[in-house]
């Protein structure tokens, strides 16, 4: 019974979570989706939902924090995500990362 009433307010986070970002409310669908990564971390759809909104507010540096902190507990604990979480992950990356923030210049 706690599993299902873990998964079923996992599911509500990410539920408000899009709803906030249907609103453009980044900062709160952030919140929600931190939520969800920290009561289950291997939840790649919640995972896969901060990194793009992360990348939807330019946050570049948070972006690059969360993929080494996602990373370095992936070694450790021996969790494997999924080729599709991968590839989101590495193209939310160069995506954001070629795109310049305000006062940055690529040559």
């Amino acid at each position: 019974e706690r599993e299902v009433r873990e998964q079923a307010y996992l599911g509500a986070l990410e539920s408000l979570a899009e709803e906030a970002l249907e609103r453009a409310d980044l900062a709160k669908a952030e919140r929600y989706l931190r939520r969800a990564v920290a009561v289950d971390f291997s939840r790649e759809t919640a995972h896969r939902a901060l990194m793009s909104t992360l990348a939807a507010g330019a946050e570049v540096v948070e972006l690059r924090h969360i993929e080494r902190t996602l990373k370095l507990r992936i070694q450790r604990e021996q969790i494997g995500l999924s080729t599709a979480t991968k590839r989101v992950v590495q193209n939310t990356l160069t995506t954001r990362t070629l795109t310049a923030l305000p006062g940055e210049v690529f040559v």
